[in-house]
């Protein structure tokens, strides 16, 4: 009976279900960018990051961004493509067709002709050196090595072989042919030079219809990878210009992306590939040595991804993993090796104040609470807490003997068992002696037990329950005892207030001649035996082997000099805990890097808890859960800063830095500014320079980011720098940067002479003072009037930026409403023939439809007008979509005046229409129409509304109820009345419906409205023909009837023949 409750609060739970996290850093509008709004990222020659934002581009150091640049002056507009080509040249494509390029520190500016501007998707380099770009919608420019433009044709030349196709992207074949993809699939062209251009030579039929966005070339030769919209990812192998040379194979099903919808693809260096699925996160591959897909993971904002919308990956040339989001600035993946978890079921409680290792079981500890993890990360995890006996007490030490039992050692009572195969804990040791309950540590040889307290150590041997204690009383330096260690050749080393390491059953000590007495804290023993040991005065080196000590504290670049737990990893790094992040110690190369803030640590770490498992991961305790770091899954960093001088000043005046100074002799205050690019680490970059000719000896390490002299004379010098990373990687040559003063004046032979004409002039200005004055009111008079003159321009400049970053989240608006839009395929699927013609008033359109087979015999049609048009009519279209949706596929909705009866309820529930102050109007008139697929009878119930259906030739005109959806109710009424009338209809019948923006819109010779009559006829005109003919008819009908005149409302225009 005593087993019972063990049953009952014993709790498994799979580890995939811990709360994981990866440590993305983010930068935004509160780190510096000018727009949170990003697309396309690339690194220049330099090191610098450049982001396209919808404010036009900036460049980044790892610390500062920068959007002030020489040259040409930049657009204002997205740069949603670039490229780094041969030559050293950034390339910026932009949204409004132009491109920027960025040469030798300036920016010039590439205009093609104006029917040739479109949105800018693609920029490629071919083998010749000439840049090719994609256009949107007006095809494809070729610019030669000099910058200019030759070749570009009329996007509505019919010849012109990429006139009407929507293109996304292209790579060039090594034989120079270009794969284009489209929405309609992936074309192939090739040059033909008869006739001077590209020439289409064939679509691969394997992604015909399918929406391709995205295609690079993979790692691997004569292979390509395409993303796609909806339909998910591609391998396509082959080469030439003939489709049938080229194979298709669909990949990513076992990671269930087969209908994703892919908008980035990047190989990186470590056989890896980056997926980015939209609004479902980060795909990360692993590639075999065929090239097939392997293991994955999904990064997304469930385990640290900042957002799901992300436009672009980019891996830098340190490996770092880049992504820009449109809305969310970008974030960056530094090293993967790190994951931080809460182990605990209690989401609000994370602290892990003990971490232990036996075999494929790890444990942990917390206050009141001991959890197990089997299995590594296949296995199960089991609680347990004071209902198996644990203490309510913080649990600061665990170990395990060689028979599996578990030894607790808690904070304040003392010490407890749990025996293997039990779940039940027992006290083993509990004193009256409060210090003696304090227990730090424990370890042991297979035989014996050494528990460290505030009253020294006890020892314990489990099989005789024989106990003894060593205190100050026995010889011990201090009775407070912070760790045990038991090291491989059985010697039991303690951490405590003394001047050096101390044994407990042997002779040997290391004292450290000269020191006062420091507290150490934690120790381990290394791979080679030698023991490393944490204090309140940094990490100690002890090896006795060679009978040498050495320190690592904060001058060494030590995190702090306080270290609360220590452990080494597989590669023979030693880290020490700190507050809020760990410092790793190189002792090989005696360099050591700092894990902080930027990697993610927002915790402290615990005493001793830390532990090393058979995989070579590290598990660390701390107040925010377990950190868990695999040393196998790092990447090696030993690519050492890029170093750049950004500016210069000399004596307030600014100088460009890109070649030698050369000054007039003076006295000068020079400033230099300069940066180490490391974005791995870019707090932890350190620097020293040198003026040559002014300093004897180089300067201290500083992590300051400039150097200043105040009085630089007549000479000639150079500045050098040079940089290190905080793994130790250090630049081979310093960056350097000549500047020479010339000589005084009054050194030169021709000094004389030129006093001559000084005093020559000086007579000549006295004889213009008059002059001067004169000229001086006058120039006064047009300075104030420049002074206007650039106040009313800048105030037009400023609404120029209010207007554009209103379009811009005018167009984001906009493709989130046509993304909630049913596909028209699936119209088309469901019937003989259809078709919509949407066409908004504005950007966002208050007009909208739906369509869904809600059942196997009933699909349902919905075409709708709302109130207003543009950001109004668009919110009530989100309504509206968002509640039909809702209504047609709830149960117990059979017919569509049930639709709309619940619609108007519900649309004047959520706008208050029902609160009799509220005065809203507002609402939508609306068909739904509903088809029996296996009868052909249809159900229409209409709001305000008319439906125009033939059938056997003939025309019947069916009015919908004169009420809309929305709006308050006439005193009188308490509910509206929507009637369902019915047609039985017959193969090749078709039903139109359409919103009042059709007839509505003004036009003709004498400026009218269209009006029902004249689309009655129009209809009568065209009903016998194709769908898409009749398409074509209604929409070229509608901009003629319309001309130049404004629309005046949505349109939207529906068709289906049954």
């Amino acid at each position: 009976m005593k087993s019972l409750p063990v049953l009952i609060f014993t709790f498994f739970l799979p580890l995939a279900g811990l709360s994981q996290t990866y440590q993305f850093s983010s930068y935004g509008l509160d780190e510096g960018m000018f727009d949170k709004f990003t697309y396309t990222i690339n690194q220049d020659q330099q090191g610098f990051l450049w982001i396209g934002t919808g404010k036009g581009l900036c460049r980044f150091d790892g610390r500062v961004f920068d959007n002030e640049f020489k040259g040409d002056s930049i657009p204002i507009s997205i740069a949603h493509a670039s490229l780094l080509d041969s030559r050293g040249r950034l390339w910026f494509g932009h949204e409004n067709g132009l491109l920027s390029v960025y040469e030798d520190g300036a920016f010039r500016l590439i205009e093609p002709s104006d029917n040739h501007r479109s949105k800018i998707t693609a920029i490629r380099e071919d083998e010749s050196g000439k840049i090719l770009v994609l256009c949107q919608q007006s095809g494809l420019l070729v610019i030669d090595q000099d910058l200019n433009i030759i070749h570009e044709r009329d996007p509505e030349d019919q010849e012109n072989p990429f006139a009407d196709k929507f293109l996304y992207d292209f790579q060039i074949t090594p034989g120079g042919n270009l794969l284009v993809t489209t929405q309609d699939g992936l074309s192939i062209f090739r040059f033909n030079e008869d006739l001077g251009s590209y020439i289409q030579t064939g679509i691969l039929s394997a992604l015909q219809y399918l929406n391709v966005q995205e295609l690079v070339k993979s790692i691997y030769e004569d292979e390509y990878w395409a993303g796609t919209a909806d339909e998910g990812m591609f391998r396509i192998t082959g080469s030439g210009f003939d489709p049938e040379g080229y194979s298709v194979e669909k990949i990513g099903l076992e990671a269930g992306i087969e209908y994703a919808s892919i908008s980035s693809i990047v190989f990186d260096g470590e056989r890896r590939v980056w997926v980015n699925s939209l609004s479902e996160g980060i795909y990360r591959f692993d590639l075999d040595e065929m090239g097939k897909l392997g293991a994955s993971l999904l990064f997304n904002v469930d385990n640290g991804l900042p957002s799901e919308y992300i436009e672009q990956i980019f891996v830098d040339e340190e490996g770092n993993q880049w992504f820009s989001s449109p809305g969310n600035g970008i974030s960056v993946l530094r090293d993967q090796a790190f994951t931080f978890y809460n182990i605990w079921k209690d989401e609000a409680y994370t602290d892990v104040s003990a971490v232990y290792v036996d075999g494929d079981t790890r444990w942990f500890g917390g206050a009141g609470r001991i959890a197990s993890v089997r299995g590594g990360g296949v296995g199960t995890i089991t609680y347990l807490d004071r209902s198996n006996g644990l203490p309510d007490d913080k649990v600061t030490a665990l170990y395990t003997d060689e028979q599996h039992n578990l030894y607790i050692g808690t904070e304040k009572k003392g010490l407890y068992k749990k025996n293997a195969g039990s779940s039940r804990i027992v006290p083993l040791l509990v004193s009256r002696n409060s210090l003696e309950n304090s227990v730090n540590a424990i370890d042991g040889d297979g035989t014996i037990l050494y528990v460290a307290t505030y009253n020294g150590v006890y020892t314990l041997n489990p099989r005789t329950g024989e106990r003894t204690f060593q205190t100050t009383a026995n010889g011990l330096p201090h009775n407070k005892i912070n760790d045990v260690l038991v090291d491989g050749n059985g010697i039991v080393w303690i951490a405590t207030l003394t001047p050096g390491l101390i044994s407990i059953n042997s002779d040997k000590q290391f004292l450290i001649n000269g020191k006062p007495k420091l507290e150490f804290k934690t120790l381990v023993e290394g791979a080679d035996g030698i023991i490393w040991a944490g204090s309140d005065r940094g990490v100690f080196e002890f090896d006795f082997n060679q009978d040498t000590l050495v320190h690592f504290g904060t001058e060494k670049g030590l995190k702090s000099d306080y270290v609360y737990a220590i452990a080494a990893d597989p590669r023979g790094n030693i880290w020490a805990g700190h507050r809020m992040g760990v410092s790793v110690v190189n002792a090989k190369r005696e360099s050591v890097r700092v894990y902080g803030r930027e990697s993610g640590f927002s915790s402290d770490i615990r005493n001793n808890a830390v532990d090393l498992t058979s995989e070579g991961q590290m598990l660390i305790g701390s107040s925010g859960g377990v950190i868990q770091y695999d040393a196998y899954q790092a990447r090696e960093d030993t690519m050492a800063p890029r170093l750049s001088i950004k500016a210069i000043d000399i004596s307030g005046v600014a100088y460009e830095p890109d070649e030698a100074i050369k000054l007039k002799y003076g006295k000068y205050r020079v400033r230099f500014d300069f940066v180490g690019i490391n974005f791995n680490n870019p707090e932890q970059v350190s620097y020293q320079y040198k003026l040559d000719n002014y300093d004897e000896e180089w300067s201290e390490i500083s992590n300051l980011s400039y150097a200043s002299y105040g009085r630089v004379e007549d000479g000639d010098y150079t500045f050098m720098l040079r940089a290190c990373d905080g793994n130790g990687n250090c630049s081979t040559e310093p960056l350097s940067l000549d500047i020479s003063v010339k000589i005084p004046i009054w050194k030169a032979w021709w000094f004389v002479v030129s006093l001559v004409v000084l005093v020559l002039t000086i007579i000549f200005v006295v004889f213009k003072i008059r002059e001067r004055n004169q000229k001086a009111i006058q120039e006064y008079l047009q300075r104030q009037l420049d002074e206007r003159t650039r106040e009313v321009v800048q105030q037009k400049e400023e609404i120029e930026v209010k207007n554009r970053d209103i379009t811009d989240s005018l167009n984001y608006a906009q493709r989130i409403q046509a993304s909630i839009l049913p596909p028209i395929k699936k119209l088309h699927d469901a019937f003989t023939g259809s078709f919509v013609f949407y066409q908004p008033r504005d950007i966002v359109s208050g007009d909208f439809y739906w369509y869904e087979q809600v059942d196997e015999n009933r699909f349902i049609v919905v075409c709708a007008d709302s109130t207003g048009h543009g950001v109004p009519g668009a919110f009530m279209s989100m309504i509206g979509t968002t509640l039909i949706k809702d209504i047609c596929l709830r149960s117990g909705i059979t017919r569509p005046s049930q639709v709309l009866t619940t619609l108007d309820n519900e649309v004047r529930e959520a706008l208050n229409q029902n609160v009799e102050t509220s005065g809203s109007n507002d609402g939508m008139d609306i068909i739904v129409l509903e088809v029996d697929m296996r009868t052909n009878k249809i159900t229409i119930s209409s709001a305000m509304r008319p439906v125009i259906i033939y059938s056997g030739g003939e025309q019947i005109y069916v009015k919908g109820s004169r009420s809309s959806i929305g709006g308050q109710l006439d005193e009188d009424r308490v509910e509206k009345d929507f009637i369902d009338q019915e047609f039985q209809l017959k193969k090749g019948d078709i039903i139109y419906m359409f919103s009042d923006g059709y007839p509505d819109q003004f036009g003709g010779p004498l400026g009218r409205k269209f009006k029902m009559v004249r689309l009655k006829n129009l209809l009568r005109d065209i009903h016998d023909k194709p769908m898409d003919e009749q398409y074509n008819y209604i929409k070229s009908n509608f901009f003629l009837w319309k001309e130049d005149l404004e629309q005046v409302d949505d349109v939207l225009f529906m068709g289906i023949r049954i």
